[in-house]
């Protein structure tokens, strides 16, 4: 569900990797990425899914549906800009693949009732029907039948301790290892041009 967590395992990751190597933080700062200040917004985009109540997925356009795919344009806009930098690609990468699965399945991304089940959360698969946004996500509930591009979804199930459970999609995994070669690029050199 938070499939944040991922992102946040692939940085810290990063950081201690880059550290052990001889790495510093000054890096980070110093780069010129290019748009970062929209980073901030496209992510601000995202907020009313947090706070909106969940609804079933329809094909009608809504608010929430609208926000998340032009953050997800927005995203997508600043990663291209900046692709000469180490990992942006593999973030690109990912992002596509993600946008792909969650427009194929209405704007947002499917999650199977097994995969909440398995959190724990069998309440809440037992509450909701089938093609309802996740409270708090950006998740849909559809069965594996129901999802189109299955594969792209969040098939991926981590449960790490001292942090919250997560699931995550191929797409994910491919923004998480950008990451990850970025922090180390960017804390070893200068610079993270290739």
């Amino acid at each position: 569900m938070r499939d944040f967590m991922i992102l946040l395992l692939a940085a810290l990751a990063g950081l201690l990797v880059a550290l052990l190597r001889g790495g510093t933080v000054r890096g980070l700062a110093s780069l010129p990425i290019r748009g970062r200040g929209l980073v901030l917004v496209a992510f601000l985009m995202q907020l009313p899914l947090l706070y909106l109540p969940a609804e079933k997925g329809s094909s009608h356009l809504n608010l929430e549906r609208c926000l998340l795919v032009l953050s997800y344009l927005l995203i997508l806009a600043i990663i291209w800009e900046n692709r000469r930098l180490s990992g942006f690609r593999a973030i690109c990468l990912g992002l596509l693949l993600n946008s792909t699965v969650m427009m194929a399945n209405g704007g947002f991304m499917p999650i199977q009732p097994g995969v909440l089940e398995g959190f724990g959360h069998q309440h809440m698969v037992a509450k909701m029907e089938s093609g309802y946004r996740v409270l708090h996500s950006k998740d849909v509930l559809l069965t594996r039948e129901e999802t189109r591009l299955w594969i792209l979804s969040d098939v991926f199930a981590f449960d790490p301790p001292l942090l919250s459970p997560t699931a995550f999609s191929p797409g994910d995994v491919l923004i998480a290892a950008g990451a990850f070669l970025f922090i180390q690029s960017a804390m070893l050199s200068s610079r993270a041009i290739r």
